[in-house]
């Protein structure tokens, strides 16, 4: 006799990287500390306790060693488990969208070197800090 189980839907868009990222969240809670998971351009998993609802608005504020400035991105909780949250970022600015991706892109060259890495000049001169580093 087999018995089927259900695999849950991965309804993820963009691809996930390992990063322990430490992060503070706004919740309706108040604050609470996570560790991210994974994340990538459209969200993250984040571990922490306690866990906010489902269909929560979250504020996440990345402070660390590695930012040269606090970066705050709003997210709404898309699931919840007895670990942590899987967000959806929303609204995210030029500046946070520099930001998820530089995450991104350093762990990538931490993993697997400069091979997935390549500098991208701005087409419009509009990139005040020169050139952005994206994947390939």
């Amino acid at each position: 006799m087999r018995i089927k189980v259900a695999r849950p839907v991965d309804r993820r868009y963009y691809s996930r990287v390992n990063v322990p990222l430490a992060v503070v969240l706004h919740t309706s809670q108040g604050l609470v500390r996570g560790e991210i998971w994974d994340i990538g351009p459209g969200g993250a998993f984040i571990l922490c306790e306690p866990v906010p609802g489902i269909e929560e608005t979250v504020i996440l504020v990345f402070v660390g060693r590695h930012f040269d400035d606090s970066v705050t991105i709003k997210a709404r909780t898309v699931r919840s488990t007895k670990e942590g949250i899987g967000v959806q970022f929303v609204e995210l600015s030029e500046r946070e969208r520099r930001f998820l991706n530089q995450v991104v892109t350093d762990s990538f060259r931490v993993e697997f070197g400069d091979r997935f890495v390549r500098k991208r000049e701005p087409v419009d001169g509009s990139d005040p800090e020169g050139t952005e580093e994206t994947l390939l």
